[in-house]
């Protein structure tokens, strides 16, 4: 019998998730993503041979314990992947001190006696003992994979006969916040703005906002599995997860926005594109805002008013803003640690809330001058334009747009140095990415990029659930699971696809132990493209605009070719060449594509195309 067809809306880990696993189990998938290449806030991006991550550059869950979604995605995808452990999860500039946060409890403890005295330090101590205890005797007694929303009734049942009190000691958490916890062991005020800072870092939340559940995730999940950084950059993980794709028989549509979906009854029918396309398909996964969802993409469709209330009264976390620069490796400190979090306002979330990603401290060969790059992102309160607003698109407005982005590039800056003396002159390049360019290039409303705030209220079951009003539609993504970061968004990819699975009566996807294909590694010491086809692809830019693809009389698509070659996928970058008569058209070329490359105006030479493409038609 034919597949069913599966259409997965945008390429973020959530949805690349969902559809390698459901092209493994046979589905004919295809992905549709407006932008020219995969990942979100997860995908990269280069300048002048160096790499940026886009925003996700703190990987947990590829841990050896815990339930560590990432190393169970790229076991069943069966793609191996190089992993660096942090040495320590990151550390916090607060309160005039610097507290590491080592993995391990005891060593953490010790450093917060830079802030609290004795006895405040063993109330401390027995708030995480109580959280461990749930952890390791519900949580991981029982793990699972799936967002509890989507977890069959039957399952819950048996959870619950066979560990009712500890089930309901879950329970009781639901309808707490994680102040209500935490005064169980201390009432100082100084504690607790030191948890809402910590709980800010991770969700944009306080204490009193925060779920109660949540800190189970948040103060002992996180130590237990630790953090880590991926060779060669994000790229690399949605990269092996487009390969994954490709390697099962789906297939991946890029540059196209899906603008509307049309609906029959109670089903989607099919995808309208903003080139006026139409697909259709047997099941539709939504990976991108509820929002978009319900105001843009179903605008015109009969939506439920309760649905609809629900999703208007979601308050949105704060609006994000970034800083990509490079830096001179002397402007920072010696023992500068991969991931560092400054804070100065200790009784609210505000602008000084800033965290630094130097992606080179473990990966030095993404810059390919010595120097360090730095990902700057932190909360922004300013009002910004919508990518479609004037100020924004007529460049005659634009300069007020502009003169904004400079006022928060030396605001942000400035407030580095302020920590590090020396930033602001070791810097070589910068660049902003405002909550403007966050929703144009990841379609998230006003940058927010973790969604609707994971708070009171509109927590776990209150959040939209993966399965919809629509019978055949699904979601995934920062909208649709409790906590955030990559560990909660591939969990809500990996749910939806195991209720598609589950409406065709086909096993679902379920926790399972290592298989061997993360490979946590030391600091590397030799650069991440292993092969030499690698190499060479390696030398492309990945450019917005593809001028060697216009270039070719062919309309070859050479970016896409040599992204893919950057993780070795072979058969997804065969699949873009094109031949006529069985002759790889290339060789009928004047090499129009090498003499349009834009590395040409950087390092005086393209990259060898034709070479490549030769090489790779051998393979």
């Amino acid at each position: 019998m034919p597949s069913k067809r599966v259409i997965v809306i945008g390429s973020g880990l959530s949805g690349l998730a969902s559809a390698a696993l459901l092209s493994k189990k046979g589905f004919s998938v295809t992905v549709i993503e407006q932008n020219y290449q995969p990942g979100g806030s997860s995908g990269a991006f280069k300048r002048n041979g160096n790499i940026f991550d886009v925003g996700s550059a703190m990987m947990f869950g590829f841990g050896e314990t815990g339930f560590n979604p990432h190393t169970f995605l790229f076991n069943e995808i069966q793609e191996d992947i190089d992993v660096v452990k942090h040495d320590a999860m990151y550390r916090l500039h607060f309160g005039g001190k610097v507290i590491t946060f080592y993995n391990e409890f005891e060593s953490f403890f010790d450093e917060l006696g830079k802030l609290f005295p004795k006895d405040e330090i063993n109330k401390i101590k027995r708030f995480y003992n109580y959280l461990d205890n749930l952890y390791s005797k519900v949580v991981m007694k029982d793990p699972t994979l799936i967002a509890p929303s989507e977890i069959p009734q039957k399952e819950l049942a048996q959870k619950l006969r066979r560990d009712p009190i500890n089930q309901l000691k879950i329970l009781f958490l639901l309808s707490k916040n994680a102040t209500s916890i935490l005064k169980k062991f201390t009432k100082s005020r100084d504690v607790i703005q030191f948890f809402n800072k910590i709980t800010s870092t991770y969700s944009y939340t306080t204490m009193d906002e925060t779920p109660a559940i949540m800190a189970v995730t948040m103060f002992i999940e996180n130590h237990k599995s630790g953090s880590y950084y991926i060779h060669g950059s994000t790229q690399v993980y949605v990269g092996k997860l487009e390969k994954a794709i490709e390697k099962y028989g789906g297939n991946l549509i890029y540059g196209r926005k899906v603008v509307s979906l049309k609906t029959m009854r109670d089903r989607v029918k099919e995808a309208i594109l903003d080139n006026d396309e139409k697909v259709s398909g047997d099941y539709f996964i939504y990976s991108g805002t509820v929002y978009n969802l319900y105001s843009k993409l179903l605008a015109d469709e009969n939506v439920p008013e309760k649905v609809k209330h629900n999703f208007e009264s979601f308050v949105r976390s704060p609006s994000s803003i970034v800083m990509y620069a490079i830096v001179d490796e002397k402007s920072l400190p010696k023992d500068v640690m991969p991931i560092e979090m400054i804070t100065q306002n200790k009784e609210t979330i505000d602008e000084t809330e800033i965290t630094l990603y130097i992606t080179t401290v473990d990966d030095p060969f993404l810059n390919i001058s010595g120097m360090h790059n730095v990902l700057a992102i932190g909360p922004s309160f300013r009002k910004w334009p919508s990518p479609t607003d004037d100020i924004y698109k007529n460049p005659k407005l634009r300069s007020a747009y502009e003169k904004m982005k400079e006022e928060e590039a030396n605001r942000i800056i400035n407030y580095i140095e302020s920590h590090f003396p020396g930033f602001k002159s070791g810097i070589q390049y910068y660049e902003i990415g405002t909550p403007t360019t966050i929703e144009r290039y990841t379609l998230k409303n006003f940058g927010s990029v973790a969604g609707p705030k994971q708070m009171m209220g509109q927590e776990l079951l209150k959040r939209p659930h993966a399965s919809t009003y629509l019978t055949n539609l699904f979601m995934c993504g920062e909208s649709t699971v409790m906590g955030t970061g990559t560990p909660a968004v591939v969990i809500s990819g990996i749910s939806a696809a195991d209720v598609i699975l589950r409406k065709e009566g086909m096993d679902e996807y379920r926790y399972a132990v290592d298989k061997g294909f993360v490979h946590t590694i030391e600091k590397p010491e030799v650069p991440y493209p292993k092969s030499e086809i690698q190499k060479l692809a390696n030398m492309c830019e990945w450019c917005e605009m593809d001028r060697c693809k216009s270039a070719c009389p062919y309309s070859v698509d050479i970016r896409g070719i040599m992204r893919r070659l950057y993780v070795e996928n072979i058969n997804g970058s065969k699949k873009l060449l094109k031949y006529e008569n069985d002759t790889l058209s290339c060789f009928k070329c004047y090499a129009q594509c090498e003499k349009s490359c834009r590395r040409k105006s950087i390092f005086k030479e393209p990259v060898p195309i034709r070479q490549i493409l030769t090489k790779l038609n051998d393979m």
